[in-house]
């Protein structure tokens, strides 16, 4: 039996790995509140809601938020639907969750398969929401390559980035959590040179 230890002395980082991290639209949200009931508190009030707010700072800090997804790389089971995180095997990628099942199915070579119906894509727990689109025309693409350097052939490579208006709920995507999704397209890569769909998570094969 294998038991993985994660040692810290942080209780805000554990609790971070814990709780699914809140999306941007809620962070907004509390921060509207906050300006908007501030001016009607008494000085004592103020204090307490200084407080409140310091407390917030921390538990939402993006360097709190980089350490747990550099610990869930190393750490199988601690995974939540909206998290993305680092893949090693077919097995994962045929087991991924929602969130990072969405930007699997932005890999162009296998979008291009789904497109054809010539694989499984997850079945009902994956939406197009772009059918037929691909690459530089499909959204997630773009958020995923948006600033990474890309091979374009033996010898060149270039970078692009990509100015536009987020879909609601979404947010940038870091770098760390860009290279874990493109290290996922290299192992969907590999699998479809083998003839075997890495979304079919009763383990199909392609029919190519």
């Amino acid at each position: 039996m294998q038991i993985n230890v994660v040692g810290g002395s942080s209780p805000a980082l554990f609790n971070a790995m814990l709780f699914p991290e809140t999306d941007f639209e809620t962070k907004n949200w509390l921060s509207a509140q906050w300006e908007r009931g501030s001016g009607m508190l008494t000085d004592l009030g103020r204090q307490f809601a200084d407080r409140a707010v310091e407390t917030w700072k921390r538990v939402y800090d993006p360097n709190l938020m980089q350490k747990v997804r550099s610990i869930s790389r190393k750490v199988k089971g601690l995974n939540h639907p909206n998290q993305i995180t680092h893949l090693e095997n077919i097995d994962d990628l045929r087991s991924a969750k929602p969130v990072m099942a969405r930007y699997i199915m932005a890999m162009p070579e296998l979008r291009r398969l789904y497109h054809k119906q010539l694989c499984d894509g997850y079945s009902d727990a994956y939406v197009d929401n772009e059918p037929g689109l691909v690459e530089r025309e499909h959204y997630d693409y773009r958020r995923v390559t948006h600033g990474m350097v890309t091979e374009q052939n033996e010898t060149n490579w270039s970078s692009t980035m990509y100015i536009e208006d987020l879909h609601s709920g979404d947010r940038d995507l870091h770098f760390d959590e860009k290279s874990m999704i493109m290290d996922a397209w290299d192992l969907v890569h590999s699998a479809i040179r083998c003839k075997i769909d890495p979304t079919d998570i009763f383990g199909g094969s392609l029919e190519i």
